[in-house]
């Protein structure tokens, strides 16, 4: 026999989110910068590297500014389901036929802490792996390498980073540390560039450390990992790798004068990570690679780019195309430009959930399934089978006749007072105690009806926004109102 359900609560789950918390905030604000963002970058209306680092991470700014206006409301959304238990201790939560004791524990901040966790220690794990690869590196002793270092740290006024050949280096170099930076290069690129190449390529690594590249992208990449839940922020992670090393590109060609250099060691060092001596293959990152027809008739079929060959293409391309001068007027404008984007996606991070809660009276948002309760506790067939069949013990007792069986009978008669849960059914385990009835996991909420809110409305309503059906089981996305707020 199931148990009797509050009138006018629905049964189902709720993925509750409160307008003014954390997720909806910072999904909002982000939202509404990354769009921005995305506009001014496909319109081509910046330019500069700092305009352009500020565009890029506006979204993951906007969800740090939420997280500052989000302080002392929810944080991740909850999970509201029926459960069967009358004091907080007793509680049981009934899923997927397995009875857990939930005990004032929120299942979504674990589930959210051990995604979290695992993305966190995957990050730091690379970082470690990364040193340890190091280990395996030599100090630079080449003459060539380290007259040009010199030049260029007094150029960039930097201090000389610690250099090491570290065989078959990922990229061919890479800049890892902030604090003590060590630059790796692979012993092969100094026999395959000749000396203004080398020179890019040192100089680009160099604009890492002079824009601090490495501890900016473990910030937002942490970051990443901690507000998993919000797509604008992954976006704005890769729009930040592609920024850094367009920047790098620019400075390092701003400081080296010879842009056209810097590219040929890009593409001398493309090719060389791919395993394939000489220009010919890497001359194709620039355009679709064409194969010579083996009769000399037949068209040459095109081999699409992968997605490193189209970064590499575009870096080339950047290098060797006209740059326009930017004016102070023009770098200005741009600044203010990012800066706008910044304030609009902050603004919509704050004024927006304001307005849903004070004027449209919109206090969360949530993603459910719902289905109306009955208007009576329901019963078991067997039970009311029994009741028809069997005559009254109190009737009984009295040596007085048994009633009729007529289809009123059973109405007539009490209620059984067992009542047990499927989950108790399923373990043939008997009720014991009086009824209780259903209620939300989390005491700080009440029953939620499918209804209006109006004045007489004392319990907080799901109204529906959108959903699959208008009637009966109902799922899809619903505005939560409670009328005591």
């Amino acid at each position: 026999m199931s148990a009797p359900v509050p009138a006018g609560a629905a049964e189902g789950f709720l993925l509750l989110l409160d307008t003014q918390s954390f997720a909806v905030r910072a999904l909002l604000g982000s939202l509404a910068a990354a769009g921005l963002a995305a506009v001014a970058v496909h319109c081509r209306m910046v330019r500069s590297s700092r305009a352009r680092r500020l565009l890029v991470l506006a979204p993951v700014l906007t969800a740090g500014g939420a997280a500052v206006a989000s302080v002392g409301e929810e944080f991740l959304p909850q999970l509201l389901v029926p459960t069967t238990g009358a004091a907080p201790a007793d509680r049981l939560l009934d899923l997927l036929n397995v009875t857990i004791s939930q005990r004032e524990l929120g299942l979504l901040f674990f589930a959210y802490a051990a995604v979290a966790g695992v993305l966190v220690t995957r990050r730091l794990t690379g970082l470690l792996v990364a040193w340890r690869v190091l280990r395996r590196a030599t100090a630079a002793e080449d003459e060539r390498l380290w007259a040009i270092a010199d030049g260029l740290t007094a150029s960039m006024r930097l201090r000389t980073p610690r250099l090491v050949l570290l065989p078959a280096c990922p990229g061919g170099a890479f800049t890892v540390g902030t604090l003590r930076p060590v630059v790796a290069v692979d012993p092969q690129l100094l026999d395959a560039l000749d000396d203004r190449e080398l020179e890019g390529l040192v100089a680009h690594e160099f604009a890492h450390i002079s824009r601090r590249d490495t501890l900016l992208g473990m910030v937002v990449g942490l970051f990443r990992d901690v507000t998993f839940f919000l797509p604008p922020v992954h976006l704005a992670a890769r729009w930040l790798r592609r920024e850094q090393e367009e920047s790098a590109d620019d400075l390092a060609a701003l400081h080296t004068r010879r842009p056209v250099a810097l590219a040929s060691s890009i593409l001398k060092v493309w090719d060389c990570s791919r395993g394939r001596p000489g220009l010919r293959v890497a001359c194709a990152a620039v355009g679709p690679l064409r194969l010579a027809p083996a009769d000399g008739l037949r068209p040459a079929p095109v081999l699409p780019l992968s997605h490193a060959a189209k970064a590499v293409a575009v870096r080339v391309e950047r290098l060797i195309a006209a740059v326009p001068v930017m004016t102070p007027w023009r770098r200005n404008a741009e600044v203010i430009l990012a800066a706008s984007v910044l304030l609009a996606g902050t603004s919509a991070a704050v004024v927006v959930p304001s307005y849903l809660a004070t004027i449209r009276h919109v206090d969360a948002l949530s993603f459910g399934y719902l289905v109306p309760p009955p208007q009576q506790p329901t019963e078991a067939p067997a039970f009311a089978t029994f009741r028809a069949l069997t005559p009254d013990t109190a009737q009984a007792a009295a040596g007085s006749a048994p009633a009729a069986l007529s289809p009123a009978a059973p109405a007539e008669r009490n209620a059984c007072p067992c009542v047990e849960t499927r989950t108790q059914l399923e373990q043939r385990v008997g009720a014991s105690g009086a009824p209780r009835t259903h209620g939300w996991s989390d005491e700080d909420y009440r029953p939620y009806q499918l209804s209006e809110v109006g004045a007489e409305a004392t319990v907080p309503a799901a109204r529906p926004l959108w959903t699959l059906s208008d009637s009966g089981q109902q799922v899809g996305f619903f505005l939560v109102t409670d009328p005591a707020s």
